[in-house]
């Protein structure tokens, strides 16, 4: 064999070993991917991620004498970096619907939740689905809530906005571009603290699965590790006191504002007359299911709550550069 052929061989050998050996996993590293637009179960404040989720992933790690990294990426892509083993398991808010179930693996649900449409008071006074008639409707991309929407006939004649994250659907129902965010009710309750316009109608469906931690296929092991950890963690009350830390609580401390927070129940389809119109333009001739190119604005402060701590977080918003936000032991 010609010796330059051979040298060659034996860089691509060393190149690949050298790669391998680099890109090993790390086993007492414990990385949680999640999307931290999801108040208050994962959210940034002061350029640090907070919420149920963030403190739980902290008990799991815990459990497992791991070290915490957490991955900040888009909801829609949680799934797909769990199957390419970028990150080990997925906390962050997310329902074991029967399309999730054929590509990964879930632990049993430690949260359940039910849905909500958040909406501007003073542009619309929404007191059932069949006030959206007409209307604009967001939700995330990649959400339970963008299928919900487009399947369920008890809100007809809508269109649906989706977005990537749910503070670009925020700042568009700030400026009236959409009526209305189809959210889970604690989420609503948490951005409707953000502005005393906002007002929240609870929507109770038989299609809530609940929260549960995604992983990869057939881990089947880390599965029973998990549950058995989910286990401990509900029998010495740690998930009782997240939930009064950061959903009960923030209930209580919503101000009163100028309009009621919340919608008083109504008959399920009765259409409540005399809904205020909107005093903005419709979009002209919007497509059904539109996902907007433009980003809505950003914010590192969507709530002013007890943060949290991790070991490391990663903004994995462009995947292929993956840059650290902050280290927090």
């Amino acid at each position: 064999m010609n010796k330059k052929i051979k040298t060659l061989l034996a860089s691509f050998v060393s190149f690949f070993v050298l790669t391998g050996c680099f890109g090993k996993k790390d086993d007492n590293t414990l990385t949680v991917g999640l999307s931290t637009d999801y108040p208050p179960f994962e959210f940034q404040q002061d350029n640090k991620v907070v919420g149920f989720d963030v403190d739980l992933a902290n008990k799991i790690a815990e459990k497992m004498n791991k070290k915490l990294t957490i991955k900040d990426m888009p909801l829609y892509s949680l799934i797909a970096s769990l199957q390419s083993k970028n990150i080990d398991l997925v906390i962050s808010g997310i329902s074991p619907t029967e399309e999730r179930q054929n590509l990964v693996t879930f632990s049993d649900i430690y949260y359940k939740s039910e849905m909500a449409l958040l909406f501007d008071a003073k542009r619309n006074l929404i007191k059932s689905t069949k006030d959206l008639r007409g209307k604009v409707v967001g939700a995330q991309t990649g959400s339970t809530m963008e299928p919900y929407l487009n399947d369920q006939k008890e809100f007809p004649d809508i269109t649906v906005l989706s977005q990537d994250s749910n503070t670009q659907l925020i700042e568009h129902l700030k400026i009236g571009r959409i009526d209305a965010i189809l959210l889970d009710l604690d989420q609503a309750i948490s951005f409707s603290k953000g502005s005393q316009d906002f007002a929240y109608l609870p929507i109770y469906t038989e299609n809530t699965y609940g929260f549960a931690i995604a992983m990869q296929k057939k881990e089947e092991a880390l599965k029973k590790e998990i549950n058995n950890i989910l286990s401990q963690l509900k029998q010495e009350g740690t998930i009782d006191e997240l939930k009064n830390k950061w959903v009960v609580k923030l209930e209580t401390q919503i101000a009163e504002p100028e309009i009621s927070n919340t919608v008083p129940d109504t008959e399920p389809n009765q259409s409540v007359p005399g809904s205020e119109t909107p005093l903005y333009e419709q979009p002209t001739n919007p497509d059904q299911n539109v996902t907007d190119p433009e980003g809505g604005l950003k914010t590192d402060k969507i709530l002013n709550l007890q943060p949290g701590t991790i070991n490391h977080i990663e903004s994995s918003t462009n995947q292929e550069n993956n840059q650290p936000i902050t280290a927090e032991q």
